[in-house]
């Protein structure tokens, strides 16, 4: 592609910034197709028009939702691939967003189309693990009862994030962050709560660093 056309006004609004009937940006259309080679070429176009750091990339492609509510990040999700989610959550990095207000009601906590959110997305992959999935969650920095909000929302109505037939581990895993979460949030709205007994078995001993979200506090900036 001609670099005189790449920086023309024109190209970037009709071309880069801009998108489908659905909603889809040339950039979301290339992660929901899978193919890192295309992936790269695509993001490649934005970086040589010297689009990466301005507020019409953060705006128009990172924080982009389509007609039926999917953000450039669930796009990468659904595609199901551990290191393509990782790569996209690096945009997000590098633009500065992850952990504000801005990223977490626009990108995580806004569902898609019948309260379909990013749990939901993660819920139903066979090829993520929980180490996988909670490296990439903690580091979001989210409050817990977003979390608990996140993992107690029911798309049409009906299901929490989790599929036990998808992804038994994360089915499991999240079932315990919500019981976790739901007795952590208890206890700081009423300091008096002792909270249930805990019989702890060789088993649950076992698995005790594998269970939950949660026992992670956002980070704080001094």
């Amino acid at each position: 592609m001609k670099a005189g056309l790449i920086n023309t006004q024109d190209y970037k609004q009709t071309i880069l910034l801009n998108q489908t009937n659905d909603g889809f940006t040339l950039l979301q259309d290339a992660v929901k197709n899978g193919n890192r080679s295309l992936i790269k070429e695509v993001k490649s176009w934005y970086e040589k028009a010297g689009l990466i750091n301005t507020q019409e990339y953060k705006q128009t492609i990172l924080l982009n939702r389509t007609n039926d509510g999917f953000t450039l990040l669930q796009s990468a999700v659904i595609n199901g691939n551990a290191s393509l989610i990782k790569e996209v959550k690096s945009w997000y990095e590098n633009a500065k967003l992850i952990g504000t207000d801005e990223f977490n009601q626009n990108v995580i906590l806004k569902s898609a189309k019948n309260k379909f959110n990013i749990l939901h997305c993660f819920g139903m992959l066979n090829r993520i693990t929980v180490p996988e999935f909670t490296k990439f969650w903690k580091s979001l920095r989210l409050e817990p009862r977003d979390q608990y909000k996140l993992l107690t929302e029911k798309a049409m109505g009906k299901f929490m994030p989790g599929n036990k037939r998808k992804n038994s581990d994360l089915f499991l895993f999240f079932n315990t962050s919500r019981k976790q979460l739901k007795k952590q949030l208890k206890k700081q709205s009423n300091p008096n709560f002792a909270g249930e007994k805990k019989i702890v078995n060789k088993k649950h001993k076992k698995n005790r660093k594998t269970v939950g979200i949660l026992n992670h506090q956002p980070s704080r900036k001094s």
